[in-house]
């Protein structure tokens, strides 16, 4: 989780101290290529905090997201077609949905957080000795009531 959020502040500390004039015909790249790599680090948070961060997958799709959001953007501007809406489309609505999943892990009470294990893992689960296992299965029921176990979030992106 450190990599990630590390590489992003470091980013802005940089962006901030060092003062690059980006000449105006670029600036469409740029801000595409900037929205995907916020949206590739606040995936790699939401990934490391659900314990499947991939360190090879974080850097291949950082780099490959930005790659793609600026090729688009390329081709739409030979073609005359906006295309890089797309783009601005998809890594926005990922990037709150990754920034809601985020904030929900943080925010909702430990038992959710131990209920949300049991439902994604009950062998993890049951491996923990720190974890009460009859408080969990009394309480699943009811937890499972609760709107962070919908299909969707409450902001009203996908999970």
């Amino acid at each position: 989780m450190l990599l990630p959020l590390l590489g992003l502040i470091l980013g802005i500390v940089l962006g901030s101290v060092v003062n690059i004039d980006v000449p105006l015909e670029f600036a469409p790249y740029l801000s595409i290529g900037v929205l995907a790599a916020i949206n590739s680090v606040f995936g790699g948070v939401n990934a490391e905090l659900q314990k499947i961060f991939d360190q090879k997958l974080f850097v291949t799709g950082f780099f490959g997201n930005i790659l793609l959001a600026i090729v688009l953007t390329f081709l739409g501007d030979k073609i005359g077609l906006p295309i890089y809406y797309a783009a601005i489309f998809y890594f926005g609505t990922s990037l709150f949905s990754n920034f809601a999943k985020i904030r929900r892990y943080y925010f909702r009470p430990k038992s959710a957080r131990i209920v949300s294990g049991v439902l994604k893992n009950k062998k993890q689960l049951e491996k923990n000795e720190d974890v009460n296992n009859e408080y969990v299965e009394e309480n699943l029921e009811a937890h499972q009531l609760m709107p962070y176990k919908t299909d969707h979030d409450i902001d009203g992106f996908s999970k």
